[in-house]
């Protein structure tokens, strides 16, 4: 981990929770009709999902590893679309994400978040032929996603959270 990833992700982790609804208010008013139905509620937990998305990304960045963030966003493409939501709808957040977080840096650190990008742009538009293919590709992680699905399903949020956080710190 470089001094600089840290002072990046120290920046905009004071930051996050802002960062989280603006990203969320674009994509609304973006996309209205993919979010209106989902009314007050799936607001809170677009915002809640964003929040994951900014702390998967950190992890990535201090990691240096882009395929941390990039294996997490493939999985929530999956995710989503198991539940419905156009595949397209990651890949929206993603460049929103993006913008948001340029936008919350000084111009130097700005760069640093590019390779981070681009790859989960590359890699999320070749999994649209497959999601699921893409997920076996990363199998090590199979067993992480299986639990943290089990736990999200049983109301266990913060039980789900601990998971991937301990893997990313290992």
């Amino acid at each position: 981990m470089t001094d600089r990833n840290q002072q990046i992700v120290e920046l905009l982790k004071t930051q996050q929770a802002s960062i989280a609804r603006t990203v969320v208010e674009r994509q609304y008013a973006l996309e209205p009709e993919v979010w209106d139905r989902y009314g007050q509620e799936g607001y809170q937990k677009s915002i809640r999902d964003v929040d994951y998305h900014l702390s998967y990304f950190y992890e990535s960045l201090l990691a240096e590893d882009p395929s941390l963030f990039v294996d997490y966003l493939l999985w929530v493409k999956e995710l989503f679309v198991g539940l419905n939501l156009p595949a397209s709808v990651v890949e929206t957040t993603l460049k929103i994400m993006h913008t948001v977080l340029v936008e919350a840096l000084p111009g130097e650190f700005q760069p640093v978040l590019q390779p981070f990008f681009d790859e989960a742009a590359v890699r999320l538009t070749a999994a649209d032929a497959e999601p699921s293919a893409a997920l076996r590709r990363s199998s090590s992680r199979n067993k992480l996603m299986q639990q943290y699905v089990d736990a999200l399903l049983h109301g266990e949020r913060a039980a789900a959270g601990r998971l991937i956080l301990d893997a990313v710190a290992q």
